[in-house]
């Protein structure tokens, strides 16, 4: 259940986490070193996303790492951001990694904002049946039933409305091609940033978290994983395509990761801009 407070700050952390990527990026492109960036930046963020910068700014504080940020606080972090950042600090592709990170939010900003648009009018409906439903019980002068019946109306619309707008955007959040592009962009970053094959793997698919894809590469021993190519991987999951399957053969044979599965990426994210 999600109330209807919940379902909005929902939309305002994926854009402020979007703006914390964002400027993280910028300052590590600088040079800026984490601490600097956590204690000067003057980010005014709240809820979740302000809890992600005060773990972040207490451990690089301290000298820990990012990646035991992630695995300290897990109910803070989304698989894709969890995976990604610690992507980027294992390979040295962090600054990819915010980018990445900042550019997913704001799509997944634009998407729950596009969503709570389309279900306004659902929700509204909600609001007004639960006040004019009972209306012929005040005819009838049976005021107390008229504001009880009412009241708890108000109170499931209140508290159970955001489920609406939740339940559309996990939907629309796991769609299959959805999940295709965290796959190849996860892949992309690792490979090019020269993580073994087996590392790459483990980490795509903890980003992607998709249910299908996890199940798939859990049956494939780790020693296969390690030695045979992503194509041969990835084969018979029932969310790659062949067409992704192709794209692959032909990122590892010309080492070419970015126009390849870096460019599929941008074609499946395009619905989601």
């Amino acid at each position: 259940m999600t109330s209807i407070l919940a379902a909005s700050h929902a939309v305002t952390d994926a854009r402020q986490r979007a703006e914390l990527y964002r400027q993280w990026h910028q300052a590590h492109h600088m040079g800026m070193t984490h601490p600097t960036f956590f204690q000067e930046s003057g980010l005014r963020l709240s809820g979740s996303a302000d809890r992600v910068r005060a773990a972040f700014s207490k451990a690089t504080a301290e000298g820990r790492t990012l990646t035991s940020v992630t695995h300290e606080h897990t109910r803070l972090f989304e698989p894709f951001e969890g995976a990604l950042i610690e992507l980027g600090e294992e390979s040295g592709a962090l600054e990819q990694s915010l980018r990445l990170l900042a550019d997913w939010f704001v799509r997944q900003h634009k998407l729950l904002l596009a969503i709570s648009k389309q279900q306004a009018y659902p929700i509204f409906l909600l609001l007004a049946a639960a006040v004019i439903g009972p209306l012929p019980l005040l005819f009838k002068q049976r005021e107390r039933e008229y504001f009880w019946i009412a009241g708890l109306g108000l109170a499931a619309w209140w508290f159970l409305g955001g489920t609406i707008i939740t339940l559309v955007s996990r939907n629309s959040a796991l769609r299959t091609r959805f999940a295709q592009a965290r796959l190849l962009r996860a892949l992309t970053t690792a490979q090019e940033a020269g993580l073994p094959l087996d590392r790459t793997i483990d980490l795509a698919v903890r980003a992607c978290a998709n249910e299908a894809l996890t199940a798939h590469v859990a049956r494939i021993p780790e020693s296969r994983r390690r030695s045979q190519s992503l194509a041969q991987t990835f084969d018979g999951c029932s969310m790659v395509t062949p067409a992704m399957l192709g794209v692959m053969k032909v990122a590892e044979q010309t080492g070419d990761y970015r126009t390849t599965l870096g460019r599929m990426a941008e074609l499946f994210e395009d619905g989601f801009k």
